[in-house]
């Protein structure tokens, strides 16, 4: 880690467990910037496919959805969902999609610390959970107990503000990136855009993420079993957030050089695919597609090996390691080339 001379010792903020509650107590208040006083509970999820019958039956989209403000002067920070909308323990509520509109993720993120290091970065240790527990199928089946609200491939996604962004643009993609100051991400996504577009014009159209529950191996995934899974009370493989799982902790590191506050949405979004038709189904669901709809690449690592470019000649070189980590073309293990 290359030291700066601008901090001689990593200073450490010694912050208590820092709570993401729906009342996003000790948030800042509406005039200052925020987006907390709007109502985007029903921030309707993007659908990638319908059945028959016209229903949505596979799809991706935002499961939980914040706003996070760090002022660096004096090392607070605030974390407040902003999908607020109460979650009832309803039998009508069977279709996935429908689960992702009762903004189910309103207090599942959580900050587990934070510390300013002495490369002037800043590292948020941020844990993601699934809202729900797994549920027993000795007890009647209700709106909460039940197994069938899996997901997959949650990654966590950071939107700079509009106010704070600058951006790089690639011409030839027709992609712009937004300076957002993470410089660890897994990668860089745009099939949130839209949805986030629908609150602030974020301006870039790809957004860094950091992919949580990485396991990326089969688990107990097996194609013969009704259920797609050996256990669906506790599938695992696959990239899946089960029901009922551990928190899963990933630090997301910020360049702070020239900085003085961030401000940026975090924005918590999973693939799925409807696995009950029936209420009487959700013990017994169809999981039939490890993956569940990812389109992308889970990672993308590029290293510079060596880097010989010189402007205007047409035969400087460089050699690039690419790395890509994907799932849907079984590279369990990531190719280089």
């Amino acid at each position: 880690m290359r030291l700066t001379k601008y901090l001689a010792v990593q200073i450490s903020i010694l912050f208590a467990t820092i709570f993401v509650s729906c009342s996003g107590g000790g948030g800042v208040t509406p005039d200052e910037k925020n987006f907390a006083a709007q109502n985007y509970d029903y921030l309707a999820p993007l659908v990638s496919d319908y059945d028959a019958n016209g229903n949505p039956s596979a799809g991706w989209g935002i499961l939980g959805l914040f706003e996070v403000h760090f002022d660096k002067s004096t090392g607070d920070i605030d974390m407040t969902s902003l999908r607020n909308g109460a979650l009832y323990d309803t039998l009508e509520v069977v279709d996935i999609t429908n689960f992702m509109n009762l903004a189910p993720c309103t207090d599942c993120a959580k900050i587990e610390s934070i510390q300013l290091n002495s490369d002037n970065t800043l590292s948020l240790n941020i844990s993601i959970r699934h809202p729900f527990e797994v549920g027993d199928p000795l007890k009647p089946i209700t709106g909460r107990n039940r197994a069938d609200l899996h997901v997959f491939n949650v990654e966590g996604l950071i939107a700079a503000t509009p106010d704070t962004e600058t951006l790089v643009g690639f011409p030839g993609l027709g992609e712009t990136v937004g300076n957002s100051k993470l410089i660890n991400a897994d990668g860089f996504s745009a099939y949130l855009d839209t949805s986030l577009d629908e609150i602030i014009d974020t301006r870039a159209t790809l957004h860094p993420y950091k992919l949580h529950f990485r396991d990326y191996s089969a688990g107990n995934f097996n194609p013969s079993t009704p259920t797609g899974f050996s256990s669906i009370l506790q599938p695992t493989g696959n990239l899946v957030m089960a029901m009922g799982c551990e928190p899963d902790v990933r630090e997301y590191k910020f360049d702070l050089e020239g900085v003085t506050r961030l401000d940026f949405l975090f924005a918590i979004g999973c693939t799925y695919a409807v696995s009950a038709a029936t209420k009487n189904m959700r013990f017994t669901p169809e999981y039939r597609i490890p993956q569940h709809n990812k389109k992308a690449a889970s990672e993308v690592h590029v290293e510079i090996k060596t880097n010989n470019l010189m402007g205007g000649i047409a035969t400087s070189d460089c050699t690039l390691n690419v790395k890509v980590l994907d799932m849907s073309h079984g590279v369990g293990g990531g190719r280089e080339s």
